[in-house]
């Protein structure tokens, strides 16, 4: 199990490359550096083969989200906060015995 964390910048996308065997437990996504939110809701969104997923929000009350999802395929992270850094933090696991443990 390897530690995964990216920052993703305002207006662009992370690709998450998978190897054979490999899959991205993603756990939590949170607001970058010192920035204390958001008034409007901020999306985040996780693309797999041109299907999109809202999968969370962030906000000026909830600067954190909690998630517990699993991608196996190439998966596109994004979201729609014009002010700043969302940050993504997770595992990169072996897809067929780590994660139902």
């Amino acid at each position: 199990m390897d530690k995964w964390v990216v920052e993703v910048k305002r207006g662009e996308t992370f690709n998450v490359n998978l190897d054979e065997g490999k899959g991205l437990r993603l756990l939590k996504a949170r607001f970058c550096g010192e920035e204390k939110g958001s008034k409007d809701y901020v999306y985040l969104k996780a693309t797999v083969e041109d299907k999109i997923f809202i999968i969370g929000t962030l906000s000026e009350i909830r600067t954190v989200q909690i998630l517990d999802l699993f991608f196996d395929k190439d998966t596109q992270i994004s979201h729609n906060w014009r002010n700043g850094s969302v940050c993504f933090s997770g595992y990169i696991i072996d897809s067929t015995s780590d994660y139902g443990s």
